[in-house]
């Protein structure tokens, strides 16, 4: 297939334009989660995995990445996951935080195949966004898959209490809109001092 010169180059400006814009966006939010990561291990949650949520793990050095696998996977933070947890040993309570960032709402991951952007909602009838789950478990060892296929099953709220093989879980779920958070205060009021209310509570 062929593309005409002028088309292409004024394409792969574009791409230009979006690399850089992707930076900006990135390091907004890696600096948003080092304020995050600030809160929750000094309250005794370190930091245990981040995952991309939408891809695979990036491949190894020695894979051929453009073989069998999607373009979309060299996108792994456009939905990343993050986790802190801790543990209370006298309570057995256990405290866990998941951060799930989605760059966009239009990602529809039922799709089969890799996906298209071309097929998404229009970007501006869409949104970038924060989904922090915060939960607590009544034991050292909890089964989180587990708590997470319960609380699936449950009408969509925005918190729950659930008992899983003898274990009570509870979960509440705070959304952030990421165009809303548009300087350090808004950080603290829609973000940090929900967690920071949560986690006093959990620690009575």
């Amino acid at each position: 297939m062929s593309t005409e010169r002028a088309y292409l180059a004024a394409a792969l400006t574009d791409v230009r334009r979006s690399y850089r814009l992707v930076q900006s966006y990135q390091r907004r939010l890696w600096d948003l989660l080092q304020s995050l990561d600030e809160v929750l291990s000094g309250a005794g949650l370190p930091f245990e995995r981040w995952t991309p949520m939408n891809v695979w793990s990036p491949p190894k050095t020695g894979t051929r990445f453009f073989v069998e696998r999607w373009a979309w996977d060299f996108i792994p933070a456009y939905q990343i996951g993050c986790e802190w947890q801790g543990t209370d040993a006298p309570k057995n309570l256990t405290r866990r935080v998941f951060v799930i960032a989605t760059a966009d709402t239009g990602y529809d991951a039922t799709s089969q195949g890799e996906p298209d952007p071309a097929q998404f909602k229009p970007a501006e009838e869409c949104a970038t966004v924060l989904r922090v789950g915060l939960w607590t478990a009544s034991t050292g060892s909890p089964d989180w898959n587990e708590a997470l296929q319960a609380r699936k099953a449950q009408s969509e709220r925005e918190s729950y209490t659930m008992t899983v093989e003898g274990t009570t879980y509870t979960c509440q779920i705070v959304h952030v809109d990421v165009a809303d958070l548009v300087d350090e205060t808004a950080v603290r009021t829609r973000v940090l001092e929900p967690i920071q209310s949560w986690l006093g509570t959990t620690r009575k």
